[in-house]
C-alpha cells in the first residue's frame, strides 16, 4: 500500500504528466504515486529522515525511486549522494525527466534504525528530490513452516 509521508522541512512537487507512459519498469510503480516528489525546503540542504525498524538485529532492504517531474533547462541539472547510515548507497543520482530509476539495497542493512541522507552535488543547480521509497523489514519466525505432510 502507497500512502503519503512529509518529512520535516520538505516541499512537495507534483505534475500532471504521465511518468513511465511509454517505458514501464520493472518495479510497476503507481503512476500517481511517481507524479508527486519532495525536496528540502531550502534547496541548498540535504533531504534526510530516519526509519525505525524496531529490531537492532532485522535486515532491511530498501528501494528509492526517482522521477524527474520538473522540466529542467539546458543548463540546470539535478544531481546528488544518497548515503545510508553513513555509508555511501548510490553516488550522482541524476533522476529522468518523467522516467522512473530505482536506487535499491544490493544487500541486507542491519540496525534498528536507517539514517537517509540525500546530498546536493556541487555541480548541481537542484536540490535533491525523493519520489517514492520502499522498505522491507525481513521477518524471522521462530517457529519451522508446516510440512507438506501436514495434515
Amino acid at each position: 500500500m502507497w500512502y503519503p509521508y512529509n518529512l520535516p522541512d520538505s516541499t512537495p512537487l507534483s505534475t500532471s504528466q504521465p511518468i513511465d507512459s511509454l517505458n514501464h519498469t520493472a518495479y510497476h510503480l503507481p503512476a500517481a504515486v511517481m507524479k508527486t516528489a519532495l525536496r528540502p525546503t531550502n534547496e541548498n540542504d540535504s533531504l534526510e529522515f530516519d526509519f525505525d525498524t524496531g529490531n537492532p538485529t532485522s535486515d532491511s532492504y530498501v528501494y528509492m525511486h526517482f522521477a524527474e517531474i520538473e522540466k529542467l533547462k539546458d543548463n540546470e541539472s539535478r544531481v546528488f549522494d544518497i548515503t545510508l547510515n553513513g555509508k555511501v548507497l548510490s553516488e550522482s543520482v541524476t533522476p529522468k525527466h518523467l522516467l522512473s530509476t530505482t536506487v535499491e539495497s544490493k544487500q541486507a542493512i542491519r540496525g534498528s534504525k536507517l539514517k537517509f541522507s540525500m546530498y546536493k552535488k556541487p555541480n548541481s543547480t537542484h536540490p535533491p528530490i525523493l519520489n517514492a521509497m520502499e522498505i522491507y523489514v525481513v521477518k524471522e519466525f521462530l517457529q519451522k513452516p508446516t510440512g507438506q505432510e501436514d495434515g
